[in-house]
């Protein structure tokens, strides 16, 4: 049997991550570009910008560090706008003359994301990815879209099928696919594909000994893997049931509870010019983090957004509690896997006040082994392993090409 190429979005509200894998067994790998400023070149802003007087857009890095003005109309917190509750609003869009679609793009926000995401993904297509490959071999590739839990099986979703199929992506069934359960495929495989000698996944191989799964071989233990991102914290569960050999991805959640709603409640405490300094664009966002959070070195100086350490740390506390409280939540609603091995991914994950807080809650509840960023602080009784930022923030757009999906 012929594995056909794979390409997998990760579409993040702060960051999008390009998965991409030939043949198997060839390894999936993240796909990057020098103009891109985080270290390891792989995240590409999701933020697009237009100019009112020419109508000229910009997308990703050209636009991250653009503001907001009379001369630039600036698009960044467009997956929140997108994935509303509520999807009634795109019925409006069906029959509508050009003319009325306009008017309703500009007018209603879930159908201006929409817009937005579509001039996205078309260039990611024309433009981003042939500078990041070097050739457009992609176009023939079997493409996903990451989208949270709660998206799947929408009319949103079919929408976006079609999105992507207009574009010229191609997929022989559905492009969307649960985020959290790419994010769990991508770290428990590290991006391996191998197949046996009569074609099937290899799962020894492809989750080997040094994975998290090493320690799986008993039914019911499982891994709970926590993915907190820009827009939701993602929540999946996998282990061995049965009789030990059948291999489980169910369930996986997604949460409307990430790291913008973290910065929007220690905003609150900003005066408004620190705060609209803090939102004024992806750069800029990005300085606020490594200032009241800490960058690598761990340094902290929230007040150079009038904040102190105590309400920083007051926020992370509650937003810390917000996620534990979804995944106990969560675990009610698992009965196959009785104990875990925990995993903690994401950009939220790099918040290491966050990442301790959350890695006392898992061992509270019994993990005693978890897989974090290196700069983890984690109790005393859990054994800590190291995950490279490939797989922190990048396990989704990696899981999403594996031959898991495509066999």
């Amino acid at each position: 049997m012929t594995v056909p190429d794979s390409l997998c979005i990760d579409l993040g509200a702060s960051f999008t991550k390009i998965g991409y894998r030939v043949a198997p067994p060839a390894e999936t790998h993240l796909l990057t570009h020098p103009d891109l400023t985080d270290e390891q070149h792989f995240c590409i802003p999701s933020v697009a910008a237009r100019s009112p007087a020419s109508n000229r857009w910009v997308f990703g890095p050209h636009a991250a560090g653009l503001k907001a003005g009379p001369r630039v109309e600036l698009h960044d917190n467009w997956k929140a706008e997108l994935f509303a509750p509520d999807e009634g609003e795109f019925s409006m869009l069906d029959g509508a003359d050009p003319e009325v679609r306009a008017e309703l793009v500009a007018k209603v926000p879930q159908l201006r994301a929409f817009d937005v995401v579509e001039r996205y993904l078309r260039w990611l297509y024309d433009v981003q990815l042939p500078a990041m490959l070097g050739h457009d071999d992609f176009k023939a590739a079997q493409a996903q879209l990451c989208v949270p839990d709660f998206v799947l099986d929408s009319p949103l979703a079919s929408r976006l099928d079609g999105l992507m199929r207009d574009i010229g992506f191609v997929n022989d069934g559905v492009y969307t696919m649960s985020e959290p359960k790419a994010n769990l495929i991508g770290v428990l495989s590290e991006g391996r594909n191998p197949l046996t000698a009569s074609g099937e996944p290899n799962l020894g191989a492809m989750f080997g000994d040094l994975s998290v799964l090493r320690t799986l071989s008993t039914p019911g233990q499982g891994v709970l893997i926590v993915d907190v991102g820009a827009f939701t914290t993602d929540i999946a569960l996998a282990g061995f049931v049965h009789d030990g050999r059948q291999f489980d991805q169910d369930p996986a959640m997604s949460a409307r509870l990430g790291v913008r709603k973290l910065d929007e409640w220690i905003l609150a405490d900003a005066s408004d010019e620190d705060a609209a300094r803090a939102r004024s664009n992806v750069l800029e966002r990005e300085h606020f983090h490594r200032q009241v959070f800490g960058g690598p070195t761990g340094a902290r100086q929230p007040q150079t957004f009038g904040l102190t350490v105590d309400r920083v740390d007051a926020a992370v506390d509650r937003f810390a509690t917000a996620i534990l409280t979804e995944m106990d939540t969560f675990l009610e609603r698992s009965e196959a896997h009785t104990s875990f091995n925990g995993v903690l991914t994401g950009g939220g994950a790099n918040i290491r006040g966050l990442a301790k807080r959350l890695a006392k809650g898992l061992a509270d509840r019994g993990v005693g082994a978890l897989h974090a960023p290196t700069t983890t602080d984690a109790p005393a009784n859990v054994q800590r392993y190291g995950l490279g930022p490939e797989l922190v923030r990048g396990a989704s757009a990696m899981g999403g090409c594996s031959i898991l999906y495509r066999l």
